[in-house]
């Protein structure tokens, strides 16, 4: 068995039985036949390269004596081993599936290099290169050899990364983003809340509703290699919640000079407590006590602060307040006794 295609170099010789040997070799004549395909016919160890099997035959001459010999060569054919890659350009880290082919009916495969690949002894390895390789594969099958490469380049791939304000707060919450990635030629930030995504260095997002918000980052290199930085959620909280009870309760109407009231909140979220009245008067504490001193419908505004440092507002009233009630009386008695002696408008 020879493989088709390889050099090989044939064995001719002679041998006597019972007579003497051959004085002089020179005189001795080898004839292969068929011998187009070989070094030189005439030669008792042609060397040549088979493209068929068949048979050989040998005839070695001596003045009158001959002897013949022949053999029968199989010529095993090509491997005819190919190569591919399901992609040839891949980004930094990530893989890429090789599948080699040929053989007659199992031959054996070895790829090298073999760093990166998941089994270099398989027909499909998958292969992570981290720069450009050039991956050649080695089929065997019955002693031949074949081999083919192919070669994978790999693009770099950016670091995303951004540096950012602080992340909790209350609505509006704004914060500042700056990107600090390394080899991007461009940015994609996604704030999170259906907000357009922008393509810049840097940023000032405003968010208006309370809720947790994933704040990424997509760093996009030359050759569409990407990175994603996900640091955390930005965290808004809801304003605190509030709840307001007066004495007397409102809508309310009050006359001068009785015209007071008594405010408390007691939901519980607060730990400050700003009450602002129309008039430019303003108290603190989670209980106040005010007396108008002016007729008016009057709103208080209430605005509260929570343990986080979210604030809001709530706006309680009306309160009515009426001038003093006057008794007008139709008639007087001039008479001295002190009693209506006068009659005044005032």
């Amino acid at each position: 068995f020879v493989c088709l295609g390889q050099e090989f170099q044939l064995q001719g010789g002679y041998y006597y039985g019972q007579t003497d040997t051959v004085s002089n070799t020179g005189l001795i004549l080898y004839t292969w036949t068929p011998g187009h395909e070989l070094s030189d016919p005439n030669l008792a160890q042609p060397t040549f390269v088979p493209t068929q099997s068949g048979w050989y035959h040998l005839e070695v001459n001596y003045e009158t004596c001959t002897t013949t010999d022949s053999f029968y060569l199989t010529s095993i054919p090509h491997l005819n081993a190919s190569v591919l890659a399901d992609t040839n350009v891949v980004c930094a880290h990530d893989s890429v599936l090789l599948s080699a082919s040929g053989g007659l009916q199992g031959p054996t495969y070895l790829w090298s290099p073999s760093t990166g690949l998941d089994d270099p002894n398989s027909a499909h390895p998958m292969a992570s290169p981290i720069m450009t390789t050039t991956y050649k594969v080695y089929l065997e099958e019955f002693g031949c050899l074949d081999s083919t490469e192919v070669t994978v380049e790999v693009l770099p791939r950016p670091d995303a990364s951004f540096a950012h304000t602080e992340a909790v707060g209350c609505p509006p919450h704004g914060i500042f983003v700056s990107s600090t990635s390394q080899n991007a030629e461009f940015l994609i930030w996604d704030f999170g809340d259906g907000s357009p995504p922008q393509n810049v260095l840097e940023y000032e997002h405003t968010y208006t509703q309370s809720g947790s918000y994933p704040l990424s980052l997509i760093a996009i290199a030359a050759g569409g290699c990407s990175d994603t930085a996900t640091l955390f959620n930005v965290e808004v909280t809801p304003p605190p919640r509030m709840h307001i009870e007066s004495t007397p309760a409102y809508p309310n109407e009050m006359y001068l000079p009785l015209a007071e009231i008594q405010l408390t909140e007691n939901f519980g979220e607060l730990v400050e407590w700003q009450w602002l009245f129309e008039n430019g008067c303003r108290f603190n504490g989670q209980n106040i006590s005010y007396g108008f001193t002016e007729p008016g419908t009057y709103f208080v505004t209430l605005r509260g602060r929570d343990e986080k440092g979210c604030w809001n507002d709530s706006i309680v009233g009306p309160f009515v307040v009426l001038p003093e009630d006057v008794t007008l009386y139709n008639v007087f008695s001039p008479n001295g006794d002190g009693i209506n002696d006068l009659f005044l408008l005032e």
